[in-house]
Order: structure tokens, then C-alpha cells, then sequence
């Protein structure tokens, strides 16, 4: 892996699954890691583990994350990892619940990466930003359509940033995961049956590990990948060269269901 010894990076969502990973392995090659996360008390533990610095910021609310990336000095690289899940039929999604996802992974994307390249403007330093996006992003499932279109809202982010951005020397890509096994995925992962089918799906034989991205990342942070730009590394064990399995069960897709589950959300 490329030293990032000096470098200043930032990490949203660095408290937990991906985002701590990806802190972990940036320090272990020298970089000054800078913790985000909504919960500030995940982030401390993290940055104590680590020998960084932490701040709370919620990706959504734009002038917290102005001030918190203001506040950097010297940034060189920033990651976005912040994300969540929620699944369940589009008839019945609420508006809120639909603008929770988007709010995250696309609106924070979009927060997060202006701050970074408005402060690697700033220094004139030129720069990497890495957002993680998604294998959800271009392959379909039933029940994840918010948080499909966030993430594949963040690859086209990423490629038209990286255009905009190249002649200050910032570099804009993006990570799309398959299946990790994180804070957010365990709950579903917990059942052997389930497991087994995504396993089934993922040539490679296993399910992916929070470092197993963030090896990625740290590589597309580095001087080791400093003609790449504007492209989503696809890192799943193989899994996006099939077809993925259904998360969901078969009974929640049936017109009776689906006619439920409309009539619960038109209730809301």
C-alpha cells in the first residue's frame, strides 16, 4: 500500500463498519486521520484507537459540514463513507423516509466532496476524494430502491467532479462494495440461510470485510494511483459477474403484498 505519511484525511462516517476500517488503514500508513461521524462518541473511540482527531457532523446538515471541513488544515484526501439502510416496497416508502436516504448518501456526498475540493482549492495542494458508492447502485434489488439511487447518484457525482476538478490536480473516485460485513449488514447477515445464499452468489467464496475496501481506498488516496480519476472501483469478490441473490422473501413481492403494504403506506 502507498505511504500516506503527512497527509491530512478526513472520514465521514468513520466511527463505524467501512469508515472505521478505512481510518485504520490510513493511519497504519502515516496518514493524520481525522474522524467524522454523527455519533461522537463512535468517532472518539475510533480516534483514540487510532491516534487521530475526531468531530461530530451530520453529512446532511450543510453548514456543520462547512465548519467541520473548514476547520481541517492541510486536507489532502477525504473520504465519504456515511450510509445507512432501510428496505421495504416503494409503494409504501414515505417521502421522508426516501429523503433520509437520499439526504445521506447522495446530498452528503455531494456536501462532503464540495467541502474537501473548496478547501484542496484553497491551499492549492491539489488532492484525492474517494466516495463510497455501491454494487446496489447498478445491480437491482427489490425493497433498496432509495438507497440504489443514491448510490448510483454518487457514481455520476464522482465521474462529473473528477471532470471539473482535474486541472487542480484533485482526483475524484469511487469505491462500490458489494457485501460487507458491518454494524449495518449483520442483523440480516446473522441468519445462516441468508448468508449462504450471498455467499452462493460471491465467487470468491466469502463475504466482504470492512479492510477489504479500505485497502482500495487507501490506494486510490495514494501517489500509486495518481492517474485514475472519475472512475467506481467495483470491489465484491467477484459477486457483480453474477447475478446477486434476493434479500428479501418472495412473499413480499406478491400482488396481495404489495397491495398491503400500498395501503399501509397511503395510512402514514
Amino acid at each position: 500500500m502507498n505511504s500516506l505519511d503527512a497527509r491530512t484525511v478526513a472520514v465521514t462516517g468513520g466511527g463505524a463498519g467501512i469508515g472505521a476500517g478505512v481510518c485504520r488503514a490510513l493511519a497504519s500508513v502515516g496518514a493524520d486521520v481525522v474522524v467524522l461521524d454523527r455519533d461522537i462518541e463512535r468517532a472518539e473511540s475510533i480516534a483514540n484507537e487510532i491516534g487521530g482527531r475526531a468531530f461530530a457532523v451530520d453529512v446532511t446538515d450543510e453548514a456543520q459540514v462547512d465548519q467541520v471541513y473548514g476547520a481541517i488544515e492541510n486536507l489532502s484526501g477525504s473520504v465519504n463513507c456515511a450510509g445507512f439502510n432501510y428496505i421495504g416496497p416503494i409503494v409504501s416508502t414515505s417521502l421522508h423516509d426516501w429523503r433520509q436516504m437520499t439526504g445521506v448518501h447522495l446530498d452528503g456526498a455531494f456536501l462532503t466532496l464540495r467541502a474537501a475540493a473548496r478547501s484542496m482549492l484553497r491551499n492549492s495542494t491539489g488532492g484525492s476524494i474517494v466516495n463510497i458508492a455501491s454494487i446496489n447502485g447498478v445491480y437491482v434489488h427489490r425493497g433498496m430502491a432509495g438507497y440504489a439511487a443514491g448510490k448510483a447518484g454518487v457514481s455520476m457525482l464522482t465521474r462529473t467532479a473528477a471532470v471539473e476538478l482535474a486541472a487542480a490536480g484533485i482526483r475524484v473516485n469511487a469505491v462500490a462494495p458489494g457485501i460487507v460485513e458491518t454494524e449495518m449488514t449483520r442483523q440480516v447477515m446473522s441468519d445462516p440461510e441468508v448468508s449462504s445464499k450471498w455467499v452462493a452468489g460471491i465467487p470468491l467464496g466469502r463475504l466482504g470485510q470492512p479492510d477489504d475496501i479500505a485497502q482500495v481506498v487507501a490506494f486510490l488516496l495514494g501517489d500509486g494511483s495518481r492517474w485514475i480519476t472519475g472512475e467506481t472501483l467495483m470491489v465484491n469478490g467477484g459477486a457483480a459477474l453474477r447475478v446477486e441473490p434476493v434479500v428479501t422473501d418472495e412473499s413480499m413481492w406478491t400482488v396481495g403484498a404489495l397491495k398491503d403494504a400500498a395501503g399501509a403506506g397511503q395510512a402514514e
